[in-house]
């Protein structure tokens, strides 16, 4: 799997680039104003007085403005080479992480060995194997996370650069995108119809009762439950495929983050009823702050498939799939823009960004809402979970994080966030 400091190198290096178009806008922009007043003026037919006259005026501004503004337009492209080029050192430093493909192929042969009945020395061997992984994805996390701190502070002097310019010119730092940093907000109707992802082509789509290693259901539960965990819930083919490949101490964390997420959103946003609340400020809090922390115990990738591998089955209504997937994303971001923050932190942050209105809620007549919207909401059994009538067409699991070759297995203890 991708550790936590690599998924934001990664992020990076897959950063749209500055476009060189920047210099032609803001050129071009300086003369609209000359431009949409000599238009007028040709249509003049004497072409003179008060309306040849503010053409002239308009035309001598805008001539004005390039010679005040030359040096920063002179300097545009060669700034906008250094932001690309720092964004493109992300790959450089990817491609230079020590690899850890040696000491897990060790692994995947211990437990080989293992398997095929192997002796007490064999499983001694698969523990010593299983420490030498941990070490290796402890020192490829540790040289991302040196390699992070040295690109972030080369961004960030470029970028400065860069604003500095558009600033002068009179541009945005958003009008042009590029960089690693953050897009437009987009439209309720926008969210909708985009975070809405493709059933899991398994099951017919179905989400059914947890099987691990096709296990009949009742009769793993109550071995789970006996080491403290309670799957008693329904989950995707997908879901199924990543839960089973953790081990039980990974299940554990999983489940664990289930709960403290269920618990501290009662503590923001208590809902007073003794279950979770429905399309509320609480449920939003609750779904940003479980990806939050998953993201921060397991890496963004990870928690990207299997929050968004939660919402595939074929009856899932639209606003709450799409409530439930833009709210995640939005975990993801928080706990990697704060990549030292504790869970504390980062549900402080989120906390904010409920009363803030940046994530979305439902409200009674079914539409998504911004959550600082404070009107009533519906009800735990008023979108048709069953039959599929709700759901909304959805787009290409890709988009979302699944479908991807291999799903990246975490291995929770190692990395900067133990």
């Amino acid at each position: 799997m991708s550790g936590f400091f690599e998924s934001r190198l990664e992020v990076i290096a897959n950063a749209p680039r500055y476009s060189y178009d920047l210099a032609h806008a803001s050129t071009k922009a300086m003369f609209e104003e000359a431009a949409n007043v000599w238009t007028k003026a040709a249509a003049d037919p004497g072409f003179t007085g008060k309306t040849g006259d503010a053409a002239s005026a308009s035309f001598s501004r805008s001539a004005s403005a390039i010679k005040e503004h030359i040096d920063e337009i002179a300097l545009l492209p060669s700034v906008i080479s250094d932001a690309n080029a720092a964004l493109d050192e992300a790959w450089n430093i990817l491609d230079a992480l020590p690899d850890t493909g040696p000491a897990e192929k060790a692994l995947a042969t211990a437990f080989s060995d293992a398997a095929n009945g192997g002796s007490i020395t064999t499983v001694a061997q698969v523990a010593t194997a299983y420490s030498g992984v941990q070490a290796a994805r402890a020192a490829r996390e540790a040289a991302a996370l040196a390699g992070y701190s040295r690109l972030i502070g080369q961004l960030g002097h470029v970028e400065s650069a860069l604003q500095k310019i558009l600033a002068a010119l009179g541009f945005s730092g958003t009008d042009f995108g590029g960089g690693a940093g953050g897009t437009k907000k987009l439209s309720l109707d926008e969210i909708l119809l985009k975070y809405q992802i493709k059933d899991d082509p398994r099951f017919g789509g179905k989400a059914l009762p947890w099987s691990p290693f096709g296990v009949p259901h009742d009769l793993v539960k109550g071995v789970m439950q006996s080491v403290g965990l309670d799957f008693d819930t329904e989950l995707t083919a997908t879901e199924r495929d990543m839960l089973e490949a953790m081990l039980v101490w990974e299940l554990k964390d999983a489940y664990d983050l289930q709960k403290t997420a269920l618990n501290v959103a009662e503590e923001h946003f208590p809902v007073g009823t003794g279950r979770p609340g429905n399309y509320d400020q609480n449920d939003a809090f609750r779904h940003t702050y479980w990806s939050a922390i998953m993201t921060k115990k397991f890496g963004a990738e990870w928690a990207e498939q299997f929050t968004s591998a939660h919402e595939g089955y074929y009856s899932n209504p639209g606003p709450p799939e799409a409530m439930d997937l833009y709210n995640n994303e939005v975990g993801r971001s928080i706990a990697t823009d704060h990549p030292f923050a504790s869970e504390k932190e980062l549900a402080g942050l989120i906390d904010e960004a409920v009363r803030n209105g940046d994530v979305i809620t439902i409200d009674a007549d079914k539409q998504l809402q911004w959550s600082d919207y404070n009107g009533p909401h519906p009800g735990p059994k008023e979108f048709d979970e069953d039959t599929g009538r709700d759901s909304l067409p959805g787009n290409d699991r890709s988009d979302f994080g699944i479908e991807r070759p291999h799903y990246p297995i975490p291995r929770s203890g190692t990395g900067y966030w133990q």
